[in-house]
């Protein structure tokens, strides 16, 4: 289900930005993401740092202070090219996770739009935002005319009601079903915060892919991964070994996230035949 959050902070027809900081200071960025209910962990600063150290990307995130008080932070990340001539900005490269700006409580229209005018004026190729779903109202109408918008499909999950509420009402019959069958099977759940799972997991995303392609050569939208290069092991490898043996930081739990992102894009790359085609 598509959720719209009104937000009542502030007066929309009146924000007035006093001070921008770029990038914005991690200790203000932090406070800002721990104080908006709807910010995502693609929208923090650690999350800027392990894109940078692992994409080649220049943080250039904002820190916006309004006449009211209030403060903003939009993250922005930049891919220079030409020498430096050319800049394209974006508040979070594709199939990274959502981005936008966060503010206590959450941006409100207003606060959007200020952005919005301020990024306006700056002397930059290309900028984009992909702002999340629950204040899509207040980004569609803080959009300038001259902005382009696209729509992305979003899926989301009302918590409200409890476990029971959930499992009775939201889950589909196919689901409860296949919920069931892995309990019988003897399947089991465990949740990994510091990154000592990711090396199994792109251990098994490697053999999913494998599988797929054997039974589905001709799909186009799936590759298998190549090269003697490619920085993924199977957990067995030393790699791997070598990451379990490792106390992982934050940082570095956050770069190997972005490690199995780019096999991800990699496995993505469509097919091509002996032809070309």
């Amino acid at each position: 289900m598509f959720l719209i959050i009104e937000n009542d902070v502030g007066d929309p027809l009146s924000v007035k930005v006093v001070r921008v900081v770029s990038p914005a200071p991690h200790r203000a960025w932090e406070e800002v993401l721990r104080s908006d209910p709807y910010a995502l962990e693609s929208q923090s600063p650690a999350w800027a740092a392990a894109m940078c150290a692992a994409g080649g990307f220049e943080d250039v995130s904002r820190l916006y202070e309004t006449a009211e008080g209030r403060r903003l932070v939009l993250p922005l990340l930049r891919r220079s090219m030409a020498g430096g001539l050319l800049a394209f900005d974006r508040a979070n490269q594709p199939h990274c996770g959502v981005s936008g700006i966060i503010a206590a409580g959450g941006a409100t229209a207003g606060e959007i739009g200020a952005v919005l005018d301020d990024l306006a004026g700056r002397r930059v190729l290309a900028q984009s935002v992909s702002p999340g779903p629950l204040l899509a109202q207040a980004w569609f109408a803080a959009a300038p005319v001259r902005a382009t918008t696209v729509p992305h499909r979003a899926h989301t999950l009302d918590l409200a009601g409890g476990w029971d509420e959930i499992w009775s009402k939201r889950f589909s019959r196919t689901s409860r079903r296949g919920v069931r069958h892995a309990e019988r099977a003897g399947v089991t759940v465990a949740c990994h915060t510091s990154g000592q799972g990711v090396p199994e997991f792109c251990h098994l995303l490697e053999h999913a892919v494998v599988r797929l392609h054997v039974e589905e050569p001709d799909r186009p939208d799936v590759a298998l991964p190549v090269g003697p290069s490619r920085r993924h092991h199977p957990p067995g490898g030393a790699a791997a070994e070598a990451v379990r043996a490792e106390e992982l930081t934050e940082d570095r739990a956050h770069r190997l996230l972005l490690e199995s992102h780019d096999l991800i894009q990699q496995l993505q790359v469509p097919l091509k035949s002996r032809d070309g085609r």
